[in-house]
């Protein structure tokens, strides 16, 4: 009973200032139609924002990386496309769409953030025009990308959770466990080990309708840990996950 007062108590928490409230009830069944994800490669150097490609193999999604450059620079490709790709439908650095969301999580490599980026497939994914990235900001203002995903399954405006990733070391940095919510989200609350983690929250500056979640490292370790996480908006209504 004491765990079920602790997350009815979250639940009728307001949200940390400056962020929305997020629906948690979709995180772990995401994973079932989401994502197309892909880690971008870096190296030294870089200098500007990663690039993620979508390459379409025999009718499976594929993902073919391109060296960061800076803005408005050249696109240098490290790899060549791999074996019967049909189509290379992206070649462009993938630059944010609106607003870069800032976390006011640092580490060595400057301030964790989430942006969203173009997807343009529109044979193999017409119903997908965006996806998320997970990277970095430098003191300098230079954007690095480290983890994209992109919903692959359906519209990427759907009602409920998307791409729901995260939750492990890349570039020897934690990525927090992250998503996108579509709806009028004002908390997300999921536990771990009985107790109640609650979401960071930003609208997207090009569609409020599509919220960017985030848990901490302190309170999600891993996406392991995370029970079904639910959706809740106004008067504490839950949401489609």
């Amino acid at each position: 009973m004491k765990d079920l007062d602790n997350l009815k108590t979250a639940l009728h928490t307001p949200p940390p200032e400056g962020f929305a409230a997020l629906d948690t009830g979709a995180i772990m069944s995401a994973g079932k139609r989401i994502r197309r994800r892909r880690r971008v490669q870096s190296g030294a150097g870089l200098v500007a924002v990663a690039a993620a490609v979508v390459l379409v193999v025999t009718g499976v999604n594929s993902f073919k990386t391109e060296t960061p450059v800076a803005a408005g620079g050249p696109s240098l490709t490290t790899s060549a496309p791999p074996p019967l790709t049909t189509r290379d439908p992206a070649q462009e650095p993938r630059v944010p769409l609106g607003d870069v969301i800032a976390t006011g999580i640092f580490d060595p490599l400057g301030e964790r953030v989430f942006y969203l980026v173009k997807v343009d497939a529109p044979v193999e994914l017409p119903d997908t025009h965006f996806g998320l990235m997970t990277g970095h900001r430098a003191a300098d203002g230079t954007l690095s990308g480290e983890l994209m995903s992109n919903e692959f399954k359906g519209s990427d405006r759907r009602p409920g959770f998307h791409v729901v990733d995260g939750g492990e070391i890349i570039r020897d940095q934690f990525v927090p466990v992250s998503g996108y919510y579509v709806g009028p989200v004002e908390k997300i609350i999921s536990t771990v080990q009985g107790k109640p983690v609650q979401a960071r929250l930003a609208q997207w500056s090009e569609d409020p309708s599509v919220v960017v979640f985030w848990f901490i490292e302190q309170d999600v370790a891993s996406s392991k840990l995370l029970t079904p996480p639910v959706a809740f908006g106004k008067n504490s209504a839950k949401l489609p996950s």
